[in-house]
């Protein structure tokens, strides 16, 4: 029986940002068990596209598990950028589950973003200036405040529309996160710490 795991399930989970970080960092860790080839895109017109993302996980628990991420970007479309998982049983070519990939496609991001801020920046680094404030870009702001919870960060915002106050709706939760709207471009990348 195939599973078809939608996105209010997945929101009913309530998986936090650091958990999220948790794995990507699993992952990048095992990557070399696994089997993951190239990206392949199709541009069906214009500036769309639809790419699927193959992996063969190792082999756990005497389970083998094969995956395929179908992300698509379609310019009409709510969201413009979206995403569908297939997950099979790889030692009988079985169907498991089909699941939204939207949230796991950004929260992915937002904290491979994290986990990049923290292994990378210098010491001392506490400013964050973000552009794109979207669904990745809130992922991302969610990683990032998530991560720093034990201490005071700043996150700078530029302004795009409504994106950045609604951005910093999204992350009211956290008090430990100062945030800064700049509207001069050139400013805002010069000011920059971690971009």
């Amino acid at each position: 029986m195939v599973s078809i795991i939608q996105q209010q399930q997945i929101d009913a989970l309530n998986i936090c940002p650091k958990e999220c970080i948790e794995w990507v960092k699993q992952g990048f860790l095992m990557k070399d068990e696994v089997q993951m080839p190239p990206k392949l895109s199709v541009l069906p017109q214009g500036d769309d596209f639809m790419t699927s993302m193959p992996c063969l996980l190792p082999e756990r628990g005497g389970k083998k598990y094969f995956g395929v991420k179908i992300v698509n970007r379609i310019q009409w479309q709510v969201p413009v950028l979206q995403g569908t998982i297939s997950l099979y049983d790889a030692s009988t070519g079985g169907l498991l589950a089909i699941m939204d990939g939207d949230w796991i496609t950004a929260m992915r991001t937002g904290a491979v973003a994290a986990l990049a801020a923290r292994t990378l920046q210098r010491e001392g680094v506490d400013t964050y200036s973000m552009m794109g404030l979207g669904n990745i870009g809130r992922a991302v702001g969610l990683c990032l405040a998530a991560d720093n919870r034990e201490r005071p960060i700043n996150i700078r915002l530029l302004r795009y529309k409504d994106q950045a106050e609604r951005f910093i709706e999204r992350l009211k939760d956290y008090d430990n996160v100062n945030f800064e709207i700049v509207d001069d471009p050139r400013t805002f990348v010069a000011e920059a710490d971690v971009l």
